[in-house]
């Protein structure tokens, strides 16, 4: 489990047996909707939106409901863009960098 600020990423392994009777690992990967995503980094859904838009940001997938979802991954990488935003640096150079 990953600790963001008070709110948590969980990513759960698990362990399989396959019929030949050995362990076989899997691994089940968290995916957050863009409110969860908001929330977790202290931003707003229109930011998150956004940086999509702009091609900052991707959702690691989108739904055929057309929901957005990220991974870990993603959240980690909006918290890089967010903390490059305070520190002053313009979204047009963040996409240079990132």
């Amino acid at each position: 489990m990953i600790n963001m600020g008070g709110a948590s990423l969980q990513s759960d392994s698990r362990k399989d047996i396959n019929p030949q009777g050995t362990c076989k690992r899997t691994t089940y990967v968290r995916k957050y909707t863009i409110g969860e995503v908001a929330k977790l980094t202290d931003s707003k859904v229109r930011t998150v939106r956004y940086y999509d838009e702009i091609g900052l940001l991707k959702p690691a997938e989108v739904t055929s409901g057309r929901y957005r979802l990220y991974t870990a991954e993603e959240i980690w990488r909006l918290k890089l863009i967010l903390t490059l935003r305070y520190l002053g640096l313009r979204v047009a150079s963040a996409l240079t960098l990132i």
